[in-house]
């Protein structure tokens, strides 16, 4: 299995849907639906989504759906932007195995299509690459970012990512670094406007966006189990971001970026963990995103045959481990 989906060939596509549809299965079948802090107040997208898709399993399917999504544009921008140096979909399988390391959040939560937006986003950022007039494309994903937040409050701090990409990029240019940020609130304006024209409670809309963003979030009560998944992939992390910036003069220019501002979101999705009281153990849905890249990278270009496949073999046994062990704990 890993010597295929190192590879492109269609059938890696069944086996995500098949990994999925396995670490998925409990909330499928058992439909044990827990309620977050995003759950009593939710943003204005998310209560549409939730409210549209339904509670239980039409929910979960949903949410099932947008993660193959992500999984799709994670191999997609590498096929289109080639950063790292061979077609694999290596970063759509690990992703997988990384949502099924939280038995809790295996339900429609926010941060999920919240992703999908953010993933978008970073996409236009990248688009404004080699582009000698102004990019709007950090206007267009400063937009996406707004978007996302109003399904997921927090997303709004990945402006972060925009600002360090027109660095990163383009060099400190003013109008481009207003222009990262000036789309974000129009979601919100948008909104705030509708809510008027039909009279609703826009109050409630401001409330609602302060308690997701500095009310605190309750304390994920991480099982052993999950602990040990965790412990593995930041241990196959942070081995991938060492491999990747001990080479990283020899990559092109662009990849070279690229990477970079993957490091940026990594950091800042842990910097959010420890220091924003409303962020708990969701980020690890946009965690997972940039940590999948330079888990791959390692795999792919190491030397070492065996350390990549028992490292593959970790992430199966533990996320079989978290599925079996809450039946008999």
């Amino acid at each position: 299995m890993f010597k295929i989906i190192r590879g492109v060939s269609p059938g890696v596509i069944l086996i995500n849907i098949l990994i999925l549809l396995i670490l998925w299965i409990s909330p499928l079948i058992f439909n044990q639906q827990q309620s977050f802090h995003f759950d009593n107040r939710p943003m204005p997208l998310y209560l549409i989504l939730r409210d549209t898709a339904g509670s239980g399993q039409p929910g979960i399917i949903t949410a099932l759906f947008l993660i193959l999504v992500i999984s799709y544009l994670l191999v997609h921008y590498n096929t289109v932007l080639f950063f790292i140096p061979e077609r694999t979909c290596l970063p759509s399988v690990l992703y997988i195995f990384f949502t099924g390391y939280l038995i809790n959040y295996q339900t429609l939560n926010p941060v999920i299509p919240a992703s999908v937006f953010l993933l978008l986003a970073f996409r236009r950022v990248i688009d404004a690459y080699h582009k000698n007039e102004t990019a709007f494309s950090f206007f267009d994903a400063s937009l996406l970012t707004g978007i996302g937040s109003l399904f997921y409050a927090n997303l709004i701090w990945f402006g972060i990512i925009l600002v360090a990409g027109v660095i990163i990029l383009r060099g400190y240019k003013l109008k481009e670094i207003i222009l990262s940020v000036a789309g974000i609130p129009v979601p919100f304006l948008i909104v705030t406007g509708i809510y008027y024209v039909f009279s609703l409670d826009i109050k409630r809309l401001v409330e609602d966006l302060g308690i997701n963003l500095f009310e605190r979030s309750e304390t994920y009560d991480f099982s052993i189990a999950e602990l040990a998944g965790i412990a593995v992939g930041f241990i196959a992390l942070l081995t991938g971001i060492i491999f990747v910036f001990l080479r990283i003069k020899n990559m092109k220019i662009r990849s070279r970026k690229i990477f970079i501002l993957l490091l940026w979101w990594c950091l800042l999705s842990v910097v959010l963990y420890f220091v924003s009281p409303a962020v708990s153990a969701e980020i690890l849905y946009l965690a997972a995103i940039p940590s999948v890249y330079f888990i791959t990278y390692y795999f792919i270009f190491s030397k070492s045959r065996v350390i990549p496949l028992l490292f593959f073999i970790a992430f199966i046994i533990c996320s079989g481990a978290i599925q079996i062990l809450q039946y008999l704990i």
